[in-house]
């Protein structure tokens, strides 16, 4: 093997080495964002809920206080209690 073919074959092997190591760079990169993505999702979801709970919480105050009235409203008890369970055992 001449010196001109050693040398072209170590640069295609830092190449491929390269384009190996970016490869892994992107996939990892796609994970992470995938993983911030979930974890802000749930996040606002939490914050929904939370809020929904401050509202609850100032309503009953009113109630107590004689300042509200009750209207019949519906809600999905088993959606509730699924973003429920999603958020409790994440």
């Amino acid at each position: 093997m001449s010196l001109l073919e050693s040398h072209l074959s170590v640069q295609k092997k830092k190449v491929k080495s390269y384009h190996q190591s970016q490869d892994t760079f992107q996939t990892s990169m796609k994970t992470d964002i995938d993983q911030v993505k979930e974890i802000l999702d749930r996040s606002i979801l939490s914050n929904a809920m939370v809020e929904n709970l401050i509202n609850d919480l100032l309503d009953i105050a009113q109630i107590e206080n004689g300042k509200y009235k009750l209207n019949e409203d519906y809600f999905d008890l088993k959606s509730c209690i699924k973003d429920t369970l999603d958020i409790v055992l994440y």
